[in-house]
This record gives C-alpha cells, sequence and structure tokens, in this order.
C-alpha cells in the first residue's frame, strides 16, 4: 500500500494531437491534460541496437490517485523525460489508487 508522501514526483499527463498537412501527412504533438502528484517506481533496463545506435529501454511503476481518465494511449512527463503508458491497473478496484505500467525511452 501506498501512503501520499510516497507521491513526491509532480508529472504531467499527456495526450496526443494529431494533425493533418492537407497532402496525406500528418503530425503527432503531445498536450497536458493534467498535472498530478506520484510515485515512479524504476523496475528494469534494457538495451537495443537500432539504426545503428545503442538505445536504451527503462520501465517503470508510476501510482497516482485514482484517474478513469487515464488511457494506455497517453504519457506522463517529468521535465525533459516522457513515460509511454502501457498499462493502468485500478489497485483493489476501488477506485483510491492507479498504478501504471510504463516505459521510457533513454537516448
Amino acid at each position: 500500500m501506498i501512503c501520499l508522501a510516497q507521491l513526491n514526483k509532480r508529472v504531467e499527463i499527456l495526450t496526443a494531437q494529431r494533425s493533418n498537412d492537407n497532402v496525406g501527412g500528418g503530425a503527432v504533438s503531445w498536450s497536458s491534460i493534467a498535472t498530478v502528484w506520484a510515485s515512479i517506481k524504476p523496475r528494469h533496463m534494457s538495451e537495443n541496437l537500432r539504426a545503428e545506435k545503442l538505445t536504451g529501454q527503462a520501465s517503470h511503476t508510476i501510482t497516482l490517485r485514482y484517474r478513469p481518465d487515464i488511457q494506455p494511449n497517453m504519457r506522463f512527463g517529468l521535465g525533459t523525460r516522457q513515460f509511454e503508458i502501457i498499462s493502468q491497473i485500478n489497485v483493489g478496484e476501488n477506485n483510491v489508487w492507479l498504478e501504471c505500467l510504463c516505459t521510457e525511452m533513454v537516448p
């Protein structure tokens, strides 16, 4: 169980905004819908070779007070860091805590 003192990071909840460019393409930008207190716990780290460049990926569990609007296609932002939400769990099914399994792309 988590206590309120463990919610020590101020994170933004980000949602994707898609725009079309009139020639069949488009762009995605991320906009903030809320700023909340959360706990961030690292889980594991992996490295991949992509386009002849070594990249890392870290997984984290981010815990916050329950919100019904969190979806797996959203992100959390903390400064320059961004955490993609993979899944979320309503802890205890009592609408008090939300645990989100996230990945952070590390350059």
